[in-house]
C-alpha cells in the first residue's frame, strides 16, 4: 500500500514540475529556436540531466550542436567562449555542489543573455523532494520541453 501511494505522490511531483517548466521552457523554445549551438551545464546530480539533454534531446533530436559543461570545470577553459549571443541552460543541483553551480551562474548572469536556469527547488514542495527526486522531475519535465522544441523546429527524425 506505501508503495502504490508513493507512485501516486510521484506523478503528482512529477505532474506539478512539468506544469511549472512547460510555459517557460516553450517560451525559451521559441526564443531560440534557429540557434547553432546551446550549452548545458551543471553539477553532481544535475551533470547527468545537462549530459543527456545536450547528447540525445537537442544534438540527437534537434540536430542542434550542444555540449554539457560541468560548473566545476567552467572556470577551467569554458568560461572564454561566454558572450551574449550563445545560449546556456543551468541545471542547478541542489547537493554539496550548488555553490559550484551558483559561482557559474553568478558569472552567466553578467555575460551572457541568453540563460535558462532550471532549480528544483523552484517547483519542489518538500526538501525531500528536492533531495530524492530531483533528477527524475528534471528529467521527465524537460523530456516535455524537448517535445515542445522539436515542435517549434517542426524537425522529422532522418530514421
Amino acid at each position: 500500500m506505501r508503495c502504490t501511494t508513493a507512485l501516486i505522490e510521484l506523478t503528482k511531483i512529477v505532474g506539478n514540475a512539468t506544469k511549472f517548466i512547460a510555459p517557460r521552457a516553450e517560451k525559451w523554445a521559441k526564443m531560440y529556436k534557429d540557434e547553432k549551438l546551446i550549452y548545458t551545464m551543471g553539477s553532481g546530480s544535475a551533470y547527468s540531466v545537462a549530459y543527456s539533454f545536450a547528447i540525445c534531446l537537442l544534438m540527437e533530436m534537434q540536430w542542434i550542436n550542444s555540449s554539457a559543461i560541468h560548473s566545476g570545470e567552467y572556470f577551467h577553459g569554458p568560461f572564454e567562449i561566454t558572450d551574449r549571443e550563445t545560449p546556456f541552460i543551468v541545471f542547478m543541483s541542489e547537493g554539496r555542489t550548488r555553490p559550484l553551480d551558483q559561482r557559474a551562474l553568478d558569472f552567466l548572469k553578467q555575460y551572457a543573455e541568453k540563460l535558462m536556469i532550471v532549480d528544483v527547488k523552484s517547483w519542489a514542495s518538500t526538501p525531500l523532494t528536492i533531495k530524492l527526486l530531483s533528477s527524475l522531475t528534471r528529467c521527465c519535465s524537460f523530456m516535455r520541453s524537448a517535445f515542445l522544441l522539436r515542435s517549434c523546429l517542426r524537425r522529422e527524425s532522418i530514421r
